[in-house]
């Protein structure tokens, strides 16, 4: 009994481990959602009719960019979580805490500051043309982001009344 127990066990972790990698190659941050990502790219890069260098120079642009924001979203988290930590001490350091916020309210308006140089420097890349249906895509993007996800909330609300 104990044997077969044990056989059920490894077969159980085997089955187990195959659909857990196989929702990892499904997650967008996957490496489908990479070359989503990508075909998404080389769709715009298409439209609108990109020179190479204009190309590479958008690469370049965003591999810069993402890079930096990464960066700079692990030292605003690092601080979201060093104000949390304070705020759950016993002894309250409002110096500190009115500190901490201060800087997270400087970091926000760096992080915008940040994004417009990003659209300044995409705009001389492109002719006013290219930017113009390059904005286009932006919004139409960020409406489908906004879609995604209210639908997400509608099925976790519904989740949420069925427990």
């Amino acid at each position: 009994m104990g044997m077969k127990f044990r056989n059920y066990v490894w077969v159980s972790g085997i089955i187990l481990g195959i659909f857990m990698v196989s929702n990892v190659y499904a997650w967008p941050g996957g490496e489908r959602g990479l070359k989503k990502t990508e075909s998404r790219f080389q769709r715009a890069c298409k439209e609108l009719n990109l020179t190479a260098e204009q190309e590479e120079s958008l690469k370049n642009h965003k591999a810069m960019s993402r890079e930096g924001m990464k960066a700079f979203r692990k030292r605003m988290s690092d601080k979201m979580k060093e104000l949390g930590d304070e705020v759950q001490k016993q002894e309250l350091d409002m110096e500190k805490i009115n500190r901490l916020n201060s800087e997270l309210k400087t970091m926000h308006s760096e992080m915008q500051d940040n994004r417009l140089k990003d659209i300044l420097e995409v705009r001389e890349i492109l002719t006013p043309e290219q930017f113009g249906k390059f904005r286009g895509f932006i919004e139409c993007r960020g409406r489908d982001a906004k879609e995604h996800r209210m639908d997400r909330r509608r099925v976790k609300k519904s989740y949420d009344r069925t427990e």
